[in-house]
């Protein structure tokens, strides 16, 4: 899988397809991800980040950071995680990247609150968990995304039960 996600990407950049290297660098990165090839996974994310930095285009940042978020957090390095974090929230507007979901079937910002509830909670910051959840539940209905509403009652709804 991670080889056919490759190639799609290479294919993508040849024909300047840039519209779809997003949702393709989404996969790819799951894929190393669900593979533990966590290196590896970073390494996408951060080209997703490079090419939204050299190309001035913020949804490949906003892909970029959020896939590298999740994968320092899943490594523990929350420091590191955090930072990326901060950089989603900087670079995401509402209006702008609301399509992304489409793409990726996890709205980057959507799914960042949702990692922020739990490590607001692991922290020692049950308020804020239970705020960020809510913000995080309110924005994915505003997204109307089945999958990532479901995403974001199961993950956001974890607050109220720890």
């Amino acid at each position: 899988m991670a080889q056919a996600a490759g190639r799609a990407k290479e294919l993508a950049e040849k024909f300047n397809e840039i519209e779809m290297l997003n949702g393709i660098w989404h996969i790819l990165w799951m894929v190393l991800c669900a593979s533990a090839r966590y290196p590896e996974a970073l390494e996408v994310a951060n080209q997703a980040v490079k090419a939204g930095e050299d190309g001035d285009v913020s949804a490949f940042r906003v892909v970029g950071h959020f896939s590298a978020a999740c994968t320092h957090g899943w490594l523990g390095e929350f420091a590191k995680s955090q930072d990326e974090m901060r950089a989603v929230v900087a670079d995401y507007d509402f209006d702008q990247h609301k399509d992304i979901v489409w793409s990726t079937n996890h709205d980057p910002l959507n799914s960042i609150l949702s990692y922020w509830c739990h490590f607001y909670w692991i922290t020692g910051y049950p308020d804020q968990a239970m705020r960020t959840a809510l913000e995080q539940i309110d924005m994915a209905r505003r997204l109307n995304h089945p999958f990532n509403t479901i995403w974001a009652l199961a993950c956001g709804g974890c607050a109220f039960i720890y």
